[in-house]
């Protein structure tokens, strides 16, 4: 998302690096995630994906995150943790 939708200027390997260890922290992922992220996403399971897809909206801070049952996959815990950051 921030390659699309920054300048190029603004698109330094460290500021990229940082924006996807947040956005994976955020929705809980990072820790399962910090050594496969070359993995793809299909590969992942259910619940991963599901979290995946928020994590890559949330460095471009949208005002508005229209989102249709975002926590069907989710555990208790995954959901919880979801709702809290929306």
């Amino acid at each position: 998302g921030l390659r699309l939708h920054t300048e190029r200027s603004q698109q330094t390997r460290p500021r990229l690096d940082e924006a996807v260890e947040r956005a994976l922290a955020d929705v809980g992922l990072w820790d399962d995630m910090k050594d496969r992220l070359q993995e793809r996403a299909t590969d992942l399971q259910l619940d991963q994906q599901q979290k995946l897809c928020i994590a890559r909206l949330l460095p471009l801070k949208p005002s508005v995150i229209l989102m249709d049952e975002p926590c069907s996959a989710l555990d208790t815990a995954g959901t919880r943790a979801i709702e809290e950051l929306m």
